[in-house]
C-alpha cells in the first residue's frame, strides 16, 4: 500500500510540474502576442531611455523648447 502512495505521489508531481510548465509557456506567449498588438494599435511604446515599457498616450512635448 505504501509502494502504490509513492507511485501515485510521484504521478502527481510530475503531473504539477508539466502543468505548471504549460501555463507558464502561455503566460510568456499570451503576454509576447498582448505587447505586440497593443505596439500595433499605438497604445504600447518602449523607452530606451528607462528600459521600460509605457502605457496610453504619449507624454506632450513641452512647449518652452519649440521652435515657432
Amino acid at each position: 500500500m505504501r509502494e502504490l502512495l509513492l507511485q501515485f505521489g510521484i504521478v502527481f508531481a510530475f503531473g504539477v510540474f508539466f502543468f505548471g510548465c504549460g501555463c507558464f509557456t502561455a503566460f510568456i506567449v499570451t503576454r509576447n502576442r498582448f505587447r505586440k498588438e497593443m505596439i500595433r494599435r499605438g497604445a504600447a511604446r518602449y523607452d530606451e531611455q528607462t528600459g521600460k515599457w509605457e502605457w496610453g498616450e504619449p507624454p506632450k512635448k513641452p512647449r518652452a523648447w519649440e521652435v515657432q
